[in-house]
């Protein structure tokens, strides 16, 4: 029995041996270089990896956390970064060339430090163990420092407040992501326990919100077409209520709007402004030529509308070109002036021929 008990003992303290506490860092004497361990360049034949962590930072309560380092130098320089719950500004790490071999070192910049820096390495073939390295002091005089060659990847991290970040080492809001998130099903808004919470739901070619019960409303995209549509009185098939694919339809029976703007309903504006070219002006000119007034009422009396203008069957048809029939009627306007002037100069000369017969009598 003591014999088995003085094995386990003995297991105990080969276990403390290996894997150890790390380095507890705790003084006020300023900067200094720790070295954390090391990778060969990358070769062929490389496979080794370094893990290094480091729990706290100052002596204040905003670095409580934890920061860890994944690196491997096999097709590229790469560092994984993960932050746990609290600042790691006020250490550095850093790589230095030495020797054909890459040395890494915490460099800590900060006046008090209260920290604890562990790290282990992937380094012999077939163990599937990582082997805890020794944290010392370390001297960078004539050492290359090759930090800038690493790419250092955020994976996760998150801070003080509580915020989350994925891709991101500062969170500002309780969940940041710089990147593309892929949502499978759908995102609630608002506490589960509420009464009426929300939701954003994706339903393939489109994204509903909805609160259960109430309403669900629906944006979408298809055929290069964006559309928003309430589902109240048709649920999923209730026609488009808004349509913008380089042309936009409101209210329209179909997601196909012809024109830059299609309206099925009206339009209420407070002013609209109409450029375009093509005014009637030219009824002034010198050289244009008035129908006959007898030929307008034969006109008139065969079609039922006046010349140049649509019949109340195309307008119900193919609708009005509002440019074009301003124009038209404007240009109705300034041939009934030039009719009516035309009239004022023959009553003018048979009011001065009534005056002249009037005299000779």
């Amino acid at each position: 029995m003591k014999r088995i008990e003085f094995f386990l003992l003995f297991s105990l303290m080969i276990s403390i041996h290996i894997y150890g506490q790390g380095k507890q860092i705790a003084d006020c004497d300023g900067s200094k270089n720790y070295f954390v361990g090391w990778l060969p360049k990358s070769d062929d034949g490389d496979f080794h990896k370094l893990k290094i962590q480091i729990m706290g930072g100052n002596w204040y309560s905003n670095t409580l956390g934890e920061n860890t380092y994944y690196i491997a130098t096999r097709d590229g320089n790469i560092i994984n970064q993960e932050v746990h719950g609290g600042g790691y500004d006020h250490y550095t790490l850093k790589a230095f060339d030495v020797n054909g071999r890459y040395e890494f070192v915490i460099q800590t910049n900060n006046i008090c430090n209260a920290l604890v820096i562990r790290s282990w390495a992937l380094k012999d073939i077939g163990y599937n163990t990582l082997t805890e390295q020794d944290i010392s002091l370390y001297d960078t005089s004539g050492k290359t420092d090759v930090t800038s060659q690493f790419q250092i990847k955020t994976l996760f991290a998150t801070n003080a407040a509580g915020n989350v970040g994925i891709g991101t080492l500062t969170p500002i809001n309780k969940l940041d992501i710089n990147g593309v998130v892929h949502v499978a099903k759908g995102i609630m808004l608002g506490s589960a326990f509420t009464p009426d919470p929300a939701f954003i739901n994706n339903e393939g070619n489109y994204i509903s919100f909805s609160h259960p019960g109430v309403s669900e409303d629906f944006i979408g995209y298809r055929n290069n077409t964006f559309f928003l549509k309430d589902s109240q009185g048709g649920g999923d098939t209730a026609q488009p209520n808004l349509i913008v694919g380089g042309k936009l339809g409101v209210n329209l029976n179909n997601d196909s709007p012809q024109s830059e703007l299609d309206v099925n309903g009206t339009i209420r504006a407070k002013e609209v402004i109409v450029t375009d070219t093509g005014w009637a002006d030219f009824v002034f000119d010198k050289d244009y030529k008035l129908r006959d007034l007898k030929e307008v009422d034969r006109y008139i009396q065969e079609n039922g509308h006046l010349p140049d203008i649509p019949s109340a069957a195309e307008v119900k048809e193919k609708g009005v070109n509002l440019v074009e029939v301003q124009a038209k009627l404007l240009q109705k306007v300034e041939e009934m002036t030039r009719y009516i002037l035309e009239q004022q100069k023959e009553i003018e000369s048979l009011k001065a021929t009534v005056k002249e017969l009037k005299l000779i009598k």
